[in-house]
Parts: structure tokens; sequence; C-alpha cells
């Protein structure tokens, strides 16, 4: 398992674990795609990330 510790490193997934010190949310939903709202927060001190679930890729011609 790869372990990423450079500043602007990221992860994508279905579904991510996340274990922290702190968390802030915004108050406020930010726009995603058609009618679905996202949430945007920041996990901070002692952060680590497990990608529970990966993204499934579209199948072509679907």
């Amino acid at each position: 398992m790869v372990i990423l510790f450079g500043e602007g490193d990221g992860i994508k997934g279905e579904k991510v674990i996340v274990q922290c010190r702190d968390y802030k949310f915004e108050k406020h939903p930010i726009k995603g795609t058609s009618r679905h709202r996202l949430q945007r927060g920041r996990l901070e001190r002692s952060v680590y990330c497990v990608i529970a679930k990966t993204i499934k890729k579209k199948q072509e011609g679907k």
C-alpha cells in the first residue's frame, strides 16, 4: 500500500474512511453535477485516510 505524504497529494474513491483529531465542514453545500450538491471540509492534525470502495468506471457503449 502506498502512503502519500506530499502537499497537494490527493485520493479519490466512492467511499473513504478517515481518522483525524479535528474536522471542519463548510456551512453551505457547493454545486455538484445536475441537482446533486457536495460538501467540502477540512481534516486536521494526524489525518489518515483509506479508500474503502473504489469508483466504478463507466462501461463503454452504455
